[in-house]
């Protein structure tokens, strides 16, 4: 998957197992630009990214793992394990740019619509439900 770099007009950004980075795609002699490079690498190639407006923080998920990342402080909060949910199906950011919103199909292993609210000011709060 990928997204547009902000304030680059002809820049997108990527997701993987090991990094996000961005690609000038108009100019293919300039090399990738590494934004952010994860302390340990996804279990599996990501499924959903979603930056914030400012593209400092983001919700990166894989077929089992979810993960809020501010870029500025590099700090990471492993959503997923906190929350106990997988089979991320997907990951939007509020109106306001305060919070991300992630619908799982899975927690604690058991199927059904798991929809919580990640505060972007305080990822590290427990979840509210949406």
């Amino acid at each position: 998957m990928f997204l547009f770099r902000a304030n680059h007009e002809n820049e997108l950004i990527f997701f993987t197992k090991e990094d996000v980075f961005s690609i000038d795609y108009m100019d293919e002699g300039k090399d990738r630009e590494t934004l952010y490079t994860f302390k340990s690498p996804l279990d599996d190639i990501p499924k959903f990214g979603v930056f914030n407006h400012e593209q400092t923080c983001f919700v990166v998920t894989s077929a089992r793992e979810v993960w809020f990342v501010n870029t500025k402080t590099k700090h990471e909060v492993d959503i997923g394990e906190r929350e106990a949910v997988s089979d991320i199906q997907n990951i939007s950011l509020s109106s306001k740019n305060d919070e991300f919103f992630v619908l799982a199909n899975k927690r604690h292993n058991r199927l059904g619509y798991y929809l919580f609210q990640v505060d972007i000011a305080d990822p590290d709060s427990v979840y509210k439900n949406a």
